[in-house]
């Protein structure tokens, strides 16, 4: 989003007059888009010129216009042209991205005189039609228009060849529609492409494009059985017809894999194979809800290297490994990587499943060194050790001031690279801590452990009322709805007395300036807050990376912070638009919830704005019932309301929940929430 874009105001461009030499239309048009400012009122005077050499605009006067806000289309009989428009095609210009007063514009070829051209002008973001011209063979004044583009009534003929029905693709990739289109009296103009799923909603692929028979497509992230392309066709006058395809299948999820033999609780053991070859049987069970199961990968691997693999196929199956003879001694995973019918992947690992070496005689305890218990941050205690080998059996005491405070266990510790283990405690108050080796066990029952021990205090500042981000995770960036989304925002404050004070989250670009923020509810004596589907207004560029950024603060005034990143994206294709969702009040006094302003917009119309109103569930704030539901019926392109709904009791300091809902003329729709607490 551009600079001059940031007010939710809807800008415009208006061509009052376009002047057509050679025979074609004039009138004017009124286009928005991220390319014109907000509130801006665009007027430019352009005429169109058909020689046989090429086409050209020329900018008669009026306000300079975006060259990337147009996109010109030249049609001579048969054959469909789309020269490039922007400054590389301007005589006598100033070499920026707009088109000037005086400059013209000119895109050469050759154009016989013997067939109809037709030049069109269009809005590259919308697809909206803004003017034309047309040279016939006979003359060039207008009256050489042929009426019967007035007379045609008839609608085109149109079929879908592909997809036939019973494909499987992909969902997310490119596909080939193809189709045959015909007009008897004229000729068909342009062909729009839509999906569906199960055919209640339509949503537009492709816009515009030339009848030419084939198109490629990207399909939408979907996993259906019941998909399939209709393709619109118009012809010179106007007139539509539809055709659908049969039924085919979108699939976009991994397929899963629930089980994988030999693993850490049944390991395959095989003794050291520099004298021979050993073979490793290995089973799983797959499936996929969309499609099926086809190719599959089986891997016998260490931290360092994969030993053996094979191939096969199915939803489950059981294949032999063979090890070679330079196998080391080790604990190796064996890896399953599982691919669906039309290639989504899924790898799953049994950890320490095979044992190669000692042949089930380890008599060898583990050697454990160093083991040390540390406290990073705040209340975190992390408790770290390196093992000679993997252990089967872990125990870990950790001790407050010489009181048992908590017991670790082998299911509490991760292993890394060559024997690291480690495992994390989130102390609940100050004091000293020690942690002692218990059991330090392998697979043969050798242990290690010696009781080794390791101290640390927490005594209090700094750190000591430290809150923990304890989840911030789930980020999206909507370009379209200039929406940034945070998927889960957990802060826990552990120090006695202290509460939670204040949880923030704020979108900066990468220059870090910031360009959005919310602040969290985070209630009344609350040592812990947790918020699902954060959203934050922000202005967002597609393929533009942002940090997001969540400050948890506690009464005590210490403070926790953690940041990620995310890249802006187009989130909505051909659906409606809620372009400002502002503050929302749930007035006790009034019993009213209002809105103090809702924009909302649509690339062809908006059908209706539905917002329901929802109080908590007997005082439970995670339940709500729904108590009203509003429908404001639109009807235009862009509408900007301040909503009132009126309630039969609206409670002070309850919760309410308030849902948008914006419907297209298509059947399109997007939602966004807010929970506000009822207020005198």
């Amino acid at each position: 989003m551009t600079d001059r874009a940031q007010s939710e105001a809807i800008g415009i461009i208006l061509l009052t007059g376009v002047i057509v030499i050679s025979v074609g239309t004039a009138g004017a048009f009124v286009l928005s888009g991220s390319g014109v400012a907000s509130g801006e009122r665009i007027t430019a005077d352009v005429s169109i010129e058909i020689a046989d050499d090429g086409v050209g605009l020329t900018h008669e006067g009026g306000d300079s216009v975006p060259f990337d806000e147009l996109r010109v289309v030249v049609r001579h009989g048969n054959e469909t042209w789309r020269p490039p428009v922007n400054a590389s095609g301007v005589r006598n210009g100033d070499g920026d991205d707009q088109f000037d007063p005086t400059e013209q514009w000119v895109g050469n070829r050759t154009l016989d005189t013997d067939v109809v051209t037709k030049v069109q002008i269009f809005h590259v973001e919308s697809g909206t039609l803004l003017a034309e011209a047309r040279r016939y063979p006979s003359q060039e004044s207008l009256t050489a228009a042929p009426s019967a583009a007035v007379s045609d009534t008839t609608d085109p003929s149109v079929s879908v060849t592909s997809p036939s029905g019973g494909e499987e693709v992909r969902g997310g990739t490119d596909v080939t529609v193809e189709w045959n289109a015909s007009d008897a009296n004229t000729s068909v103009e342009t062909i729009d492409i839509q999906y569906s799923n199960g055919g209640g909603s339509w949503q537009t692929l492709v816009t515009n494009t030339a009848d030419d028979g084939a198109e490629s497509v990207q399909l939408p992230v979907d996993n259906t059985d019941d998909a399939r392309i209709r393709v619109r066709a118009v012809d010179d006058a106007g007139n539509t017809a539809f055709a659908e395809s049969p039924t085919f299948t979108v699939d976009s999820d991994q397929p899963s894999i629930s089980s994988i033999s030999p693993n850490a609780s049944s390991q395959a053991e095989v003794d050291a194979v520099g004298d021979g070859w050993e073979n490793v049987t290995v089973s799983w069970t797959a499936s996929d809800a969309t499609t099926s199961v086809g190719d599959v990968t089986v891997s016998i691997q260490n931290t360092s290297e994969t030993v053996a693999t094979v191939n096969a196929s199915g939803p489950s199956g059981t294949v032999d490994v063979s090890l070679p003879n330079d196998t080391a001694e080790d604990v190796y995973d064996v890896e399953v990587e599982v691919v669906d019918s039309v290639g989504n992947g899924q790898q799953r690992a049994a950890a320490d499943a095979v044992v190669v070496g000692d042949g089930g005689n380890d008599t060898t305890p583990p050697t454990i060194s160093p083991f040390e218990l540390t406290n990073p941050s705040g209340k975190q205690l992390n408790v770290t050790f390196e093992s000679s080998e993997p252990l089967s059996a872990i125990n870990v005491t950790i001790t407050r001031n010489g009181k048992r405070d908590a017991t670790l266990t082998e299911s509490d510790f991760s292993r890394t690279g060559s024997g690291q283990y480690s495992a994390t405690y989130y102390a609940g108050k100050n004091g000293d801590y020690t942690a002692t080796l218990n059991v330090a066990a392998d697979d043969a029952g050798n242990d290690g452990a010696l009781g080794q021990t390791s101290t640390v205090s927490l005594t209090g500042p700094p750190g000591a009322g430290d809150p923990v981000i304890q989840n911030f995770s789930g980020f999206t960036a909507s370009s379209d709805r200039d929406l940034v989304t945070v998927g889960n925002v957990t802060a826990e404050q552990f120090a006695n007395g202290e509460d939670m004070d204040s949880v923030v989250v704020e979108v900066r670009d990468t220059g870090g300036s910031r360009v959005g923020s919310t602040s969290l509810d985070v209630g009344k004596n609350a040592d812990r807050v947790s918020v699902e589907d954060v959203e934050i207004d922000a202005a967002i560029d597609a393929g533009t990376t942002y940090n997001v950024t969540v400050v948890a603060t506690s009464t005590s005034g210490a403070s926790a912070s953690q940041s990620e990143t995310v890249a802006g994206d187009q989130t909505q294709a051909g659906g409606p638009f809620i372009d400002e969702f502002g503050s929302v009040t749930a007035d006790h006094q009034d019993d009213q919830v209002r809105i103090d302003v809702l924009s909302v917009s649509d690339d062809t119309q908006v059908k209706n704005v539905t917002i329901i109103v929802e109080e908590e569930a007997n005082g439970n704030n995670a339940e709500f019932n729904e108590i009203k539901t509003k429908v404001f019926e639109i009807e235009n392109q862009s509408e900007t309301l301040s909503p009132v709904i009126d309630l039969d009791d609206v409670k002070n300091k309850d919760q309410y929940r308030i849902t948008v809902t914006v419907y297209d003329e298509d059947g399109n729709s997007v939602t966004r929430e807010k929970t506000v607490t009822g207020t005198k």
